[in-house]
């Protein structure tokens, strides 16, 4: 779940739940978001690009595409940037859709 409380509007109010499927072999997958609360703001993606680096005993990667359906009309389209990094047994992520940066609270 990610959030970013200091967006403007609705969008900081937003807690948003990822669901997220990649192929690794090809770097590509899909996914959506959606927070029950706010059920008008959900949408779907598609990524096309993943990129993946071993840091230390860390992995990161970078995962790249784009809003392929949305109920927000407005949000079609937008581009996706997903970095994500294993740290031990838990993984931070950092979600970008379109300008709007979402990531937990605790990182």
């Amino acid at each position: 779940m990610v959030w970013n409380r200091e967006l403007p509007g609705l969008a900081g109010r937003l807690n948003l739940a990822f669901d997220l499927r990649i192929n690794l072999a090809t770097g590509t997958g899909a996914g959506s978001a959606g927070d029950p609360a706010h059920p008008g703001e959900g949408f779907q993606f598609a990524i096309e690009r993943t990129r993946r680096e071993r840091v230390r005993d860390e992995d990161r990667f970078l995962l790249e595409g784009s809003v392929t359906d949305a109920l927000n009309p407005a949000l079609i389209g937008a581009p996706v940037r997903i970095a994500a990094q294993t740290q031990g047994d838990t993984t931070a992520i950092v979600i970008r859709v379109g300008d709007a940066v979402y990531r937990p609270g605790w990182w």
